[in-house]
């Protein structure tokens, strides 16, 4: 008997496996909401049958339009497939999410990298893929775009989707806890790292996963505009009263004044916490990110 699914994500692996479409398979997991992605298939699985299964079970189906989408033959027939089953009727218990992955909706339609086709073929694919495109979707640039909240605001659409349809059942909406008042002098996780290389991705990421899990965090300069910052006084007390302490190395983070006064007085406060009669209930986590160009 094959395995049904929640959610099916058609997304070219190349482009986004490593990123947008692993991070939502983990968070839509974590809602108790099962996924299917290509690349978690075991060996000896028969692909093509494995897929249309995954397809025909699915109730909501994550289309992820990169750039070089619609030159795969591949993920061209699966959005083939996934517009059969979804049907034309507005009322399905079906729906597609079109998320336009650093790419412009023109560039969707652009067939001319795919080879080894006829005409008939791409006549097929461009009308299904707009049909996709009229879908409600998402704009996603990874270069501006918080990543945990993005891929949040689509993980709560597909949630309320299926909620709304009694496939799965209605939790509520988790309150926030009183811990994580951002003004409290008291933080479980001070995160230090390079804003424009770090701060959209994996500090996005760890942020919202701490806060998903009750844990309260303190991210400099977080999500603030551009010549807005923390004053230093506040930035270390919130090192001084947080129990871990977590450091991003990205390739620009030395060009930074601040990350190394930052990392200068983490260090120093673990140094003299290390000499003191008072036992160092602190920790340190460093993450060097793409080392070779540091």
């Amino acid at each position: 008997m094959s395995q049904e699914y929640h959610v099916f994500i058609c997304h070219r692996g190349t482009e986004t496996k490593h990123n947008v479409a692993c991070v939502l398979s983990g968070m839509l997991s974590l809602k108790g909401i099962k996924c299917f992605v290509d690349y978690q298939m075991e060996k000896g699985t028969h692909v093509i049958s494995a897929i249309n299964s995954a397809i025909e079970s699915s109730k909501v189906f994550i289309i992820i339009l990169s750039a070089d989408f619609a030159g795969s033959k591949w993920c061209l027939d699966e959005i083939v497939q996934i517009m059969k089953v979804q049907g034309d009727s507005s009322m399905s218990d079906r729906t597609v999410i079109p998320v336009f992955y650093d790419v412009p909706r023109s560039v969707v339609y652009d067939l001319s990298k795919v080879k080894r086709s006829t005409d008939e073929e791409k006549g097929i694919w461009r009308e299904t893929l707009q049909r996709a495109c009229g879908f409600e979707g998402f704009e996603y640039d990874s270069e501006k775009t918080f990543q945990w909240e993005k891929s949040a605001e689509i993980v709560e659409k597909v949630q309320k989707f299926l909620t709304s349809r009694n496939i799965i059942p209605d939790k509520g909406t988790k309150t926030s806890s009183s811990r994580k008042n951002h003004m409290s002098p008291h933080y479980d996780v001070f995160i230090c790292h390079y804003g424009p290389d770090t701060q959209h991705n994996v500090v996005s990421l760890l942020r919202g996963m701490l806060l998903s899990m009750d844990f309260t965090c303190f991210v400099v300069g977080y999500q603030m505009n551009d010549g807005e910052r923390e004053c230093n006084s506040d930035i270390e007390t919130a090192i001084r009263n947080s129990r871990v302490q977590v450091v991003f190395l990205s390739p620009n983070f030395i060009s930074s004044k601040r990350c190394l006064e930052e990392v200068v007085y983490i260090v120093n406060m673990h140094c003299s916490s290390g000499t003191s009669n008072t036992p160092c209930k602190q920790k340190v986590f460093t993450y060097i990110l793409q080392c070779g160009t540091l």
